[in-house]
């Protein structure tokens, strides 16, 4: 975190199978999802199959949106949903998990925080995932929006732009 804050994280532009980035993201959350006995679901859109983008730093939002799906839900059904056009690469983490509250989702994406912060909540966590995940988007010039809806899960969008000449 100190890093991006510094402004000293670089980009490691370069051709990534991204077909292959996915099934590497759903295989390594696969055995999380079963731990809560969740459906793991994966759409592929149009998806041109090499892009030029920093490869472990979008596997890094691939796996913290999936996990976070995969923890807070429970005997329910996540769907990673993936696309792209010439521009932007669009994928989203849909769950049908516990959700979050309207007046609390200012919040997820600062450092430390988290949901509930109390001494007897239920999930884990040091609350660095979606910080992490916000200042990755915003460092290859893309954006990370949530809906959620208490009780009925929650939506996280990423819209990343494509490097066309590295």
């Amino acid at each position: 975190m100190s890093k991006i804050e510094a402004g000293r994280m670089d980009l490691y532009l370069k051709a990534v199978n991204i077909k292959n980035l996915v099934h590497e993201a759903i295989d390594t959350v696969q055995p999380m999802a079963k731990t809560n006995n969740n459906e793991l679901k994966v759409s592929m859109g149009a998806l041109t199959s090499i892009l030029y983008i920093d490869r472990q730093k979008v596997l890094q939002i691939f796996l913290n949106l999936l996990s976070n799906a995969c923890k807070f839900t429970e005997n329910g059904l996540i769907t990673f949903n993936i696309h792209s056009d010439k521009n932007f690469l669009y994928y989203s983490v849909s769950d049908t998990g516990v959700g979050i509250a309207k007046e609390k989702l200012g919040y997820i994406f600062e450092q430390f925080t988290q949901v509930d912060g109390s001494q007897t909540r239920q999930f884990e966590g040091t609350g660095l995932g979606m910080a992490i995940t916000q200042n990755f988007c915003q460092l290859m010039g893309g954006t990370l929006t949530v809906e959620s809806e208490l009780g009925f899960g929650s939506v996280f969008t990423v819209k990343q732009p494509l490097q066309h000449d590295i």
